[in-house]
């Protein structure tokens, strides 16, 4: 059963000025010889340089073993090492909170109950997954904390509880898709909406003995790879699951890392407005999906067209649910280009735009 706590938890801080933000925040040791990774920090790759945000002491137990970044609200959502806790550090403020626990509060838990995989998607909001892909949390950013809510296992072909998808963490696409880089470097396509996951490959290049336990995407739409046992860095292409070892005279250990960016996946672009969206507009797994941005009264129908007008597949739509999506299985069509249009119980189109199914 879910437990939201609303518990102040006061620590030490270091003040710096904000203004000065860089693109990565990490999860870190303090010195070359330390992997107690209690502090936070701003990271320049480019630079070679950081600043802490952060010392965090003892009463939040063990280290930190995962985390993401909620831009909007300059928020640090993290997880302790053995422990079903997620806590909340305010950047503005300073102060910690522990916003749930699965259990007991400061209990531990088993390595398959440990939320270790955190990130920020496209919409703002923060899921938490834990080793075992059990139990997806969905931490919802409110105007006085944070709402979470246990979305259950995730549904794949693939056994997802195997070790070689434990830890790692999670990054976001621009079309409010995650995707898991666990530690063992395979890496999983994951739509929150409809709680599917699918094993997109394994990254190439990566040193014998590289576990990856941090990622987060760059300015330059590159993702950054972290290893705690002091392996350096790597950056990864997503188009090709390639990595490259970056040559950077960076000593202070990392353990996890996130950023504000979002990975741009070209083949899943969405197309939106302020009713409705639509994605990806280059179909690979043989679905589409339309989700309701804004609340629109009654049913509405969704259809699809070839170029010469005939209407291939019709469905109907909840359109009065702000956070309603639908997916709907192209596995009838053959490769090529289609239009997909969406219309509300009057007949009045909300969005008409092409893709392209590949495959």
């Amino acid at each position: 059963m879910k437990k939201t706590l609303l518990t102040l938890i006061t620590l030490s801080v270091v003040t710096i000025g904000f203004s000065q933000q860089k693109d990565i925040i990490a999860a870190s040791g303090q010195g070359q010889t330390s992997i107690d990774f209690q502090d936070f920090r701003f990271v320049d790759m480019k630079g070679v340089s950081d600043q802490i945000i952060s010392k965090k002491n003892m009463e939040i137990p063990d280290q930190v073993v995962g985390m993401t970044y909620d831009k909007k609200n300059q928020t640090i959502v993290f997880v302790g090492m053995h422990s079903p806790d997620v806590y909340t550090y305010d950047m503005n403020t300073q102060q910690y909170q522990r916003i749930y626990a699965s259990g007991k509060a400061h209990s531990k838990c088993a390595i398959g109950e440990q939320f270790s995989r955190m990130g920020t998607a496209s919409n703002g909001i923060s899921y938490a997954l834990n080793n075992n892909s059990t139990q997806l949390l969905e931490i919802l950013p409110m105007k006085n904390g944070f709402a979470v809510k246990e979305l259950g296992a995730l549904s794949s072909d693939i056994s997802l509880n195997h070790q070689k998808f434990f830890g790692g963490d999670l990054i976001a696409d621009n079309a409010g898709n995650l995707y898991l880089i666990s530690a063992y470097s395979n890496v999983v396509k994951i739509n929150p909406k409809n709680m599917s996951a699918t094993f997109m490959g394994t990254i190439s290049g990566l040193e014998k003995g590289f576990t990856t336990n941090g990622s987060a995407v760059m300015s330059d739409g590159n993702v950054l790879l972290s290893n705690a046992q002091g392996k350096g860095f790597y950056t990864l292409n997503f188009d090709n699951l390639k990595a490259e070892k970056m040559h950077v005279d960076y000593t202070t250990p990392v353990y996890d890392l996130a950023s504000p960016y979002l990975l741009k996946d070209a083949e899943s672009l969405a197309v939106a407005n302020n009713f409705v969206s639509v994605y990806p507009t280059k179909v690979t797994n043989r679905e589409i999906s339309v989700s309701v941005n804004n609340k629109i009264d009654g049913m509405g129908n969704v259809s699809i067209y070839d170029f010469a007008g005939n209407e291939l597949i019709k469905t109907k739509m909840n359109l009065a649910d702000a956070l309603n999506s639908k997916t709907i299985p192209l596995n009838n069509l053959s490769p090529g280009n289609y239009f997909i249009k969406v219309v509300d119980y009057q007949g009045r189109e909300l969005i008409n735009t092409k893709f392209i199914l590949l495959r």
